[in-house]
């Protein structure tokens, strides 16, 4: 899917923000579980975006209404 691949092919933390991390403590295991996390994130927001019109993030939960939930 596009929106996997442009996340993927970008940067998903500075290099400044890596090097904070590893100063907080963050094991290098830790830090990329940090960036995986981030783009598995990034990749649904995108794709609510392309759908809905409006990130995950951005839409109004008070507009929504919820159908179905297990």
């Amino acid at each position: 899917m596009p929106e996997e691949k442009e996340i993927l092919s970008g940067k998903i933390f500075e290099d400044e923000e890596i090097e904070e991390m590893r100063e907080d403590g963050m094991s290098d295991h830790e830090v990329e579980a940090r960036i995986n996390f981030e783009a598995s994130w990034r990749v649904p927001n995108l794709l609510t975006k392309r759908y809905l019109g409006e990130t995950v993030d951005s839409i109004d939960t008070d507009k929504v209404m919820l159908t179905m939930y297990e």
